[in-house]
């Protein structure tokens, strides 16, 4: 299979995977009285896709560990497909969760499916910029969300908004391969053992103190700027600044992790901690300037370190990178769904700068673990698969 089609289906998979839930946060207000979209409803329906999503993870992982990556992606496209066309029939809040539900675990089977089908068909020396590309397909995925609005949802209505991802879906049902693959190498063979560790559960954490810092940050930044006297207008093109340089940083970081094999997790470090210092200039008021820079940096390289992570655990279990990335989706995932939970109350009692202090205090603890997991990862990973390359595949 060729490797530029295997990068761009893997990115369009992570693109589409998490749309619903972008796509309803965008579209809510819009969205008729029969559904009673308070904001305590959407929440609720938010945190079920992402619970959905995490649940789905591993045994979606598992799965694309066993018929391959492209067959992964497929399956999840053609649930997240059927998920968006029921919200578009949904008539009442309980079929919206149901449909949200769906669409949770379409999600958590494209994650770890696309970085499966990367692992076995990319070449080794840009394992690192294609698992960059692929992550930022999730800031393209919001951006995507948010165009809908203007240019469907406000003339036309919120139904056709979500026909939005059902477009990138089809073409990723198409794109993808059939063909089923076989797992590389002997799965009794005892590399295994490794993909277990406590390395893995150490990484797991962390991403999902590390998400649950990220999510409130994209959900409070503008609620919390504005509180601080930057007009709606600016702190909204502060977000989308913000966002692009997040894109950029994810693929650079990527290309940095080829040129420095063996380093992905001491770079995550740095980012995690890194973004912890822009957060940490949220925590007062201050000039626009200042947010500006304290945005790019939290944005840019606070959340930009999950394709690193996934890129440095697939490459630590080649024989089950789908499992085992799917752990650190899961953690993705829950963190995703619980963080703005958490940064609401804080704010709400304490105000923004205590809560800003508290997603600091988390970055922190997640890069201290990504640190404390680096110790126990020398001398497990798993053997190689015993494939002569992993862009082979008799052409898949």
């Amino acid at each position: 299979m060729n490797q530029i089609r295997v990068v761009i289906v893997a990115c369009l998979s992570t693109m589409v995977g998490p749309m619903p839930a972008y796509q309803l946060g965008a579209t809510a207000v819009l969205m008729p009285g029969a559904f009673g979209l308070n904001p305590a409803r959407l929440g609720i329906a938010t945190a079920v896709f992402f619970a959905c999503s995490a649940l789905a993870s591993v045994p979606g992982g598992r799965l694309a560990d066993r018929v391959g990556g492209p067959l992964g992606i497929r399956l999840a496209a053609a649930l997240s497909v059927v998920a968006c066309l029921g919200i578009t029939r949904a008539g009442h809040y309980q079929e919206l969760v149901m449909w949200m539900s769906l669409a949770g675990v379409a999600n958590g089977v494209a994650q770890p499916s696309g970085n499966v089908a990367i692992r076995r068909h990319v070449t080794g020396s840009r394992f690192g910029l294609a698992f960059g590309i692929k992550q930022a397909a999730v800031p393209m995925a919001v951006f995507a969300a948010g165009a809908a609005v203007p240019a469907l949802a406000v003339p036309l209505g919120w139904r056709p908004a979500f026909l939005v991802a059902v477009v990138p879906g089809l073409l990723v049902f198409v794109m993808a391969p059939w063909a089923r693959e076989s797992r590389p190498g002997d799965p009794s063979s005892p590399g295994r053992r490794g993909f277990a560790g406590r390395a893995l559960a150490l990484l797991t954490a962390a991403a999902a103190l590390g998400a649950a810092a990220n999510t409130a940050l994209g959900t409070f930044f503008v609620p919390s700027a504005t509180a601080h006297g930057i007009s709606p207008a600016v702190a909204g093109l502060l977000v989308s600044l913000a966002s692009a340089g997040g894109i950029a940083a994810r693929i650079l970081a990527g290309a940095l992790a080829d040129r420095r094999p063996g380093q992905e997790f001491t770079l995550v470090t740095g980012m995690l901690a890194g973004g912890a210092v822009g957060v940490l200039g949220l925590t007062f008021a201050a000039p626009v300037p200042l947010v500006a820079l304290a945005a790019l940096v939290a944005y840019g390289i606070g959340w930009s370190w999950q394709g690193l992570m996934a890129h440095g655990v697939a490459t630590l279990h080649p024989r089950h990178a789908g499992a085992a990335t799917g752990m650190i989706h899961a953690g993705l995932f829950l963190g995703g769904a619980t963080g703005p939970f958490g940064f609401g109350w804080l704010a709400t009692a304490h105000g923004y700068g205590v809560a800003w202090a508290g997603s600091v205090a988390i970055l922190l603890t997640a890069a201290a673990l990504v640190r404390l997991s680096h110790r126990h990862t020398t001398g497990h990973a798993e053997p190689a698969p015993e494939t002569s390359s992993p862009a082979s595949s008799n052409g898949r």
